[in-house]
């Protein structure tokens, strides 16, 4: 049974719009596919799609720390590479990428110049957050509300959606 209704499942067509440059398939082990892919190769692990304002698409790469813009042509570019695992993306209305990374916790990224320009302490929520190997207990999920200005981060295994307010250092 398919349904409630016994109903075979609608067919949703769906085109490539682009797939991963050449050059940025990387294909090797990663600490990353050591403990989430039983340590095969990957060439990349694409996550936390997020769209800025002037129709450019940003990605992650989880095994291999990378940040990539795609264009609305479809065209590539690497934004930032860092020793982390990216895996969401939000967008501030300012441009700003807030990343959640399941090594580091909760960063800020300027995309015009590459840079981490921000972390931000997430520990205090969840006693492993942005920590664990083998994928549990890491900071996963996140999306900004640009209207009410609010942040919001979860993840793996966490029973709860914590509602963030940066601010800022003096």
């Amino acid at each position: 049974m398919w349904n409630l209704t016994n109903t075979p499942p609608a067919i949703i067509e769906a085109d490539v719009f682009t797939r991963v440059p050449d050059e940025f398939a990387i294909r090797k082990k990663s600490e990353w596919s050591d403990a989430n892919k039983f340590g095969g190769e990957v060439a990349s692990f694409l996550e936390g799609p997020a769209f800025d304002r002037a129709g450019h698409l940003y990605v992650t790469d989880i095994p291999f720390g990378r940040i990539f813009r795609i264009a609305p042509d479809g065209s590539w570019t690497l934004v930032t590479q860092y020793d982390g695992w990216p895996n969401g993306i939000a967008i501030h209305q300012d441009g700003r990428l807030f990343i959640a990374d399941y090594r580091r916790g909760l960063l800020v990224l300027e995309p015009a110049t590459g840079k981490i320009t921000g972390w931000i302490d997430l520990s205090k929520l969840y006693p492993a957050a942005g920590t664990g190997l083998n994928g549990e207990n890491v900071m996963n999920g996140i999306a900004y509300d640009a209207e009410k200005k609010r942040l919001f981060v979860t993840g793996k295994l966490w029973p709860k959606i914590y509602e963030v307010k940066v601010i800022p250092r003096k």
